[in-house]
């Protein structure tokens, strides 16, 4: 429906540029620009950074603000609490998951929050983290898991404390070396780029991968991957289809769709498209542009699969399902039948 306007969307535009833009989505809004969220979601996030800057050059669109008073954001502070054995999460998380207005204001008014218990940053001793990684170790069969896993799954300090404390763990044995010499990257790379089909992904896959040691070797010493095809964010439009064309075919004929390309290192490619869309037109696309009703079917799906308890928004935005995260929270009334985490249901009942 606004395929049209987003290929407007490009970077350096003027707010006299952005304005045109906004008045026409107010119209496709009944005459009110979507909130911040909203734009955001849907590739606007241009659009809403402009209009933070010059406030003044909208002032004559109406906007969807929905501006709470404090007692109303304790109170989605407090429900996102209690879903969370009672600790709020840190900022960091509040922001990456639409709340960065409750952020701003447990920031500006911690008096108000001071009642709820809140997941801060502890200074922790590097000799008291030895018990968590033999527990760890241990619940994996005596080996400790990859540094990755330990990223993605709460335990960056953990790794931190292995790199700057190696000697307080020389007695746990670990899935894979942390700190590699310059040959031993290479290595690395060349098996990683033999699994992806003989070629480094780019640098953002790598950082959503766990690979963050071998981005920074790679840019610290080019020469040395210089053999090693890889796949830069910064390809010409022609290079991106050639991408595009190989994607199509491992997918069995259908370009996968833009939140899969964002989450697996294709950014590039989604603006390659959406800036030149007449270079991608030969290509079945997954485009996803589904009522509330299909996006029903497929959260009812979901629920199925994970033993009759729908995901977290969270969830849904990191493994594809960023529409449906957008359909919940603007439409509760479609979800009602289903049992779920309810932060986001609970934004809009509040709103």
């Amino acid at each position: 429906m606004f395929a049209h306007l987003k290929q407007e969307c490009k970077r350096g535009k003027t707010p006299e540029e952005w304005v045109v833009i906004a008045e026409k989505l107010a119209e496709e809004h009944n005459g009110i620009l979507p909130r911040p969220i909203w734009l955001e979601a849907n590739g606007y996030k241009g659009l809403y950074a402009c209009i933070r800057r010059c406030p003044s050059f909208f002032k004559h669109i109406k906007q969807d603000r929905k501006q709470r008073p404090i007692e109303e954001w304790v109170s989605i502070a407090e429900g996102i609490a209690k879903d969370h054995d009672g600790v709020i999460p840190r900022p960091r998380w509040l922001i990456e998951n639409g709340y960065s207005g409750l952020a701003r204001m447990m920031k500006e008014n911690p008096d108000e929050f001071k009642h709820i218990s809140q997941n801060k940053m502890i200074k922790i001793k590097p000799e008291s983290l030895v018990p968590v990684v033999e527990k760890l170790a241990k619940d994996n069969g005596g080996i400790l898991q990859k540094q990755c896993w330990l990223h993605s799954n709460g335990y960056s300090g953990v790794v931190a404390a292995i790199k700057r404390h190696p000697e307080l763990f020389t007695h746990i044995q670990m899935e894979r070396v942390i700190y590699r010499n310059l040959d031993e990257w290479v290595v690395f790379a060349e098996k990683l780029a033999e699994e992806n089909g003989g070629v480094i992904r780019a640098g953002e896959w790598l950082n959503k991968n766990g690979h963050y040691g071998l981005k920074r070797m790679m840019k610290k010493f080019p020469e040395r991957f210089a053999h090693i095809k890889q796949e830069r964010e910064n390809l010409s439009v022609d290079d991106w289809v050639v991408v595009a064309d190989r994607l199509a075919v491992e997918h069995e004929g259908l370009l996968p769709h833009y939140d899969w390309l964002a989450n697996n290192g294709y950014t590039g490619l989604c603006r390659a498209i959406r800036f030149n869309p007449d270079k991608f037109l030969h290509l079945l696309r997954d485009v996803r542009r589904r009522t509330p009703k299909a996006w029903v079917i497929i959260a009812d799906k979901l629920v199925e699969e994970n033993n009759g308890i729908f995901p977290t928004q969270e969830w849904l935005k990191k493994n594809g399902y960023g529409g449906l995260s957008c359909c919940v929270c603007k439409h509760p009334e479609f979800f009602k039948h289903i049992k779920r985490n309810k932060p986001c249901e609970r934004v809009a009942k509040a709103a």
